[in-house]
């Protein structure tokens, strides 16, 4: 089967109601680099039911040139394995103090955090059935 690899506008989180219901799940995974709150969220007129993703690097991370050079990284690492990622799952992912802009660590680190979350949507839709 043919994957594309783009990142759509689709796939990206933009609603503040959005934001909000995530930041208040209570399903979270914490890495070395960053953290993840994750959710299989109720999609209100939103026809794309694959994954989406927010980033969230803070000021306090470092000079901006540093911010956003983890967010190229990050997005192209959810571009990579967005076909890895669960259908229908919202993810929005905070960079953590310290974080390294090597790829092999962020890299490492991502991919741990897809079997989560895999673990997570397998058992969170037997529970549904």
């Amino acid at each position: 089967m043919f994957h594309t690899l783009t990142f759509r506008q689709s796939q990206r989180i933009h609603l503040a109601a959005d934001f909000a219901s995530l930041k208040v799940t209570q399903v979270r995974w914490d890495g070395h680099y960053f953290f993840a709150k994750y959710g299989l969220l109720p999609r209100n007129g939103n026809r794309y039911r694959g994954p989406r993703v927010a980033f969230i690097v803070s000021k306090r991370i470092g000079p901006s040139c540093f911010r956003h050079k983890i967010k190229r990284l990050a997005r192209e690492m959810f571009r990579l394995h967005q076909h890895e990622l669960p259908n229908g799952i919202d993810l929005l992912w905070v960079a953590r103090r310290g974080i390294s802009n090597q790829w092999e660590a962020l890299h490492r680190e991502f991919r741990f955090m897809i079997l989560k979350l895999q673990q997570y949507s397998e058992t969170n839709r037997q529970s549904k059935e």
